[in-house]
């Protein structure tokens, strides 16, 4: 709690009070979600049944929680930054244009030198990142520059665990090792939220959102075939493609325009539920 009220001010001194109560209002809605999920499951169909009637062109058709598989190849690109976390909603606008890539932010950067090119942890970007986020009340987790050792060390153990025992969901970890999965949770939002969360653009782009740089960039650097990810946003063009197919009576009968998209990994579940 102290860590949180810290960062709440860190982020109230920099940013203002706009952005804090963003913040405040995404991270309300993944603790709501949360405990529905956790305390009364039988509640969330209807949950989001009810969310999509009453806000029909906000929300998207799919369950916000539902993991999808994608080679992490796709994800060159990310969204912008500032945008409030909200699961499940559809927006319109220029935010999928983007032109920053994931690889170009520091830790990914640092993640590659270290793993590819053998650059000591404190010879990385990582050193610098560790010490801002210190600064600021929470690096990972840590609130002092003198756990930076440790906190490279955790990145060495998911680096060889991920490449000896493979690339695990948030859900089989906590089914695995429900407490040891908890305490190495870093982040603000539930566990089982934990993921590798993007952002799907107008013409079906991947685009890093938030959550899980590490194992995404891990992911890249041992060339593993796919991962899972939570899906965040989509683009209202790209929620247009989700309905055309899902409406559509016979595949075969789809223009090439949509055609081409049934196997997209956002589009796969839609297109087995269509055959007979």
């Amino acid at each position: 709690m102290k860590t949180l009220v810290k960062s709440a001010a860190v982020v109230l001194q920099k940013e203002g009070p706009v952005s804090l109560l963003t913040s405040a209002s995404s991270f309300t809605q993944q603790a709501l979600t949360s405990y529905i999920i956790s305390k009364q499951p039988r509640l969330y169909p209807p949950f989001l049944q009810l969310r999509q009637h009453l806000s029909r062109h906000k929300f998207t058709d799919a369950d916000p929680l539902k993991i999808i598989f994608i080679d992490p190849t796709n994800i060159v690109y990310q969204s912008p930054p500032g945008r409030s976390l909200q699961r499940g909603v559809v927006r319109d606008g220029d935010w999928d244009q983007s032109s920053r890539k994931f690889l170009q932010n520091r830790v990914p950067q640092a993640l590659v030198s270290h793993f590819e090119d053998d650059v000591p942890w404190e010879s990385t970007g990582l050193y610098d990142e560790f010490r801002e986020k210190t600064n600021q009340g929470n690096a990972w987790g840590f609130s002092s520059l003198s756990a930076f050792e440790e906190r490279c060390q955790e990145i060495d153990d998911l680096y060889y665990s991920i490449q000896e025992n493979g690339y695990y969901s948030q859900a089989e970890l906590l089914n695995a090792k429900s407490e040891e999965t908890r305490k190495r949770n870093n982040q603000l939002t539930p566990t089982h939220l934990n993921e590798v969360t993007i952002d799907i653009g107008r013409d079906g782009q991947l685009l890093w959102r938030n959550f899980g740089q590490h194992r995404l960039t891990i992911a890249k650097i041992l060339e593993l075939d796919k991962i899972p990810v939570l899906v965040c946003t989509r683009h209202k063009e790209w929620q247009q493609v989700r309905d055309k197919i899902r409406f559509c009576d016979d595949l075969n009968e789809l223009e090439p325009e949509f055609k081409r998209y049934l196997d997209h990994p956002d589009i796969e579940q839609i297109v087995l539920s269509n055959e007979p």
